[in-house]
């Protein structure tokens, strides 16, 4: 865990000065267009790339260092969070889902493997996203106030995924990952529906909106999905 906290706050530097170096190479290349290039304009060009192409060196090591490090770190979680998930009535169990394992551990995760995807091999990337999902709605499921409040986040996960799946290459990593992201969304939020419906936050409408959410990925009875 400590790794992660060391190489995190380096990792996130390194990709904002990557972000700056494509932000000067975009704006020298749109000042260029429609003009006709100078050789001090070209300096200037090949001399930004150079710093990006120095900052993507710089960045790449540690991004796969970071991720190798957060895929045991999101294993030892999802171990956890797995053996307290039916315990919610215990104490310590309570206070480690109330804790800073979402804000610390599973949001950068997540917002870290969308930031490398084009750093990083894709599928592992993927994998990771899947393993950070399942540990959100596991630390989620700890009691209905937290689950009702990450009904929108769910909802807009299995959205953004559910028409992805079919589209992905069939036995792929990325497929299967894809789908794991699916299922953790549906139980999710079946669970939410069945175990905490009591809640007066309008479940006559989200039952409306989930089944119709689900209908569109299944789509109409009796057509097979290739």
């Amino acid at each position: 865990f400590e790794g992660v906290r060391t190489m995190g706050p380096r990792f996130d530097a390194l990709l904002n000065e990557l972000h700056i170096h494509d932000d000067v190479t975009d704006g020298q290349a749109h000042a260029k267009s429609g003009s006709r290039p100078s050789g001090r304009k070209s300096f200037a060009n090949e001399q930004a790339e150079m710093r990006r192409s120095a900052a993507f060196a710089a960045l790449e090591p540690v991004a796969k260092q970071l991720f190798d490090l957060t895929v045991r770190a999101l294993a030892i979680i999802d171990a956890v969070l797995g053996q307290v998930s039916g315990e919610v009535g215990c104490d310590s169990s309570h206070h480690l889902c109330k804790g800073s394992i979402l804000q610390q551990w599973l949001c950068p995760a997540l917002v870290r493997a969308d930031a490398a995807e084009r750093l990083l091999d894709g599928d592992f990337i993927a994998a990771i996203r899947a393993r950070a999902v399942r540990c959100m709605a596991l630390h989620a499921s700890a009691d209905p106030a937290t689950a009702e409040t990450h009904w929108p986040f769910f909802m807009s996960v299995l959205t953004r995924y559910g028409p992805l799946v079919p589209e992905l290459p069939s036995g792929s990593i990325a497929a299967a990952s894809a789908g794991s992201i699916v299922q953790t969304c549906i139980l999710f939020l079946s669970d939410t529906l069945l175990l905490h419906s009591g809640l007066p936050t309008g479940d006559d409408q989200r039952v409306c909106k989930f089944f119709e959410l689900l209908a569109s990925m299944l789509g109409p009875p009796g057509i097979a999905a290739r």
